[in-house]
This record gives C-alpha cells, sequence and structure tokens, in this order.
C-alpha cells in the first residue's frame, strides 16, 4: 500500500506544471518516470523512532528509506529532478496529499 502511494505521489509531482511549460514537466521531460517490474520501488533501512515529546504513546513512528528508480532523457539533470521530487514529497507531506492518497487505497 505504501509503495502504491510513493508511485502515486510520484507520478502527481511529474504531472505538476513546469513554470516553463505549459505542458508540465511529464511532457516536458518525456518519459521522466518509467515502473517497470525489473526496478520496483522498494523501501530499506525501516527503523523504529522516537516520536518525540507530546505523542500518542499507542502510536509508532519509522524512518524508511524508499528508494524509487527514475529513468531520465540524456538532457535531464539529474539533480535538478532529484531536488523537484524530494520538494514534491515534502510539499505533499506538508499539504496533506500524501496522506489523503495514503487513506484512498
Amino acid at each position: 500500500m505504501l509503495v502504491t502511494a510513493v508511485r502515486l505521489t510520484v507520478l502527481s509531482i511529474i504531472d505538476q506544471e513546469d513554470p516553463e511549460s505549459s505542458q508540465g514537466l511529464r511532457h516536458a521531460r518525456r518519459k521522466l518516470v518509467s515502473f517497470s517490474p525489473d526496478v520496483p520501488i522498494f523501501h530499506s533501512n525501516i527503523i523504529e523512532d522516537d516520536c518525540g515529546d507530546g505523542f500518542n504513546p499507542s502510536v509508532h513512528c519509522i524512518i524508511m528509506k524508499t528508494v524509487v528508480t527514475l529513468f531520465l532523457e540524456p538532457d535531464d539533470d539529474p539533480d535538478t529532478v532529484r531536488a523537484d521530487i524530494v520538494s514534491g514529497f515534502l510539499d505533499a507531506f506538508d499539504n496533506g496529499s500524501f496522506m489523503k492518497i495514503l487513506t484512498n487505497l
């Protein structure tokens, strides 16, 4: 379920409007993201974490590294793409859209 939420979030990030293109990141960066059974999204390094002071003791927090393979066009800058994806995920966490995707699965 979490892998699906990550995949849908990545797709929503690349479908956002690119300020330099009126047709969105997916069009500006054709085939930016492609998911394949040969290189699936996966989670690694899952560890329990102290949720901090004031949290409900029945809530369990974890830190999880998620690996997503992106296939880029030759003229794509990997650092720019990485920054776009990270920024998109931070926005999705902050504005609740990631949780909305997760709860609707």
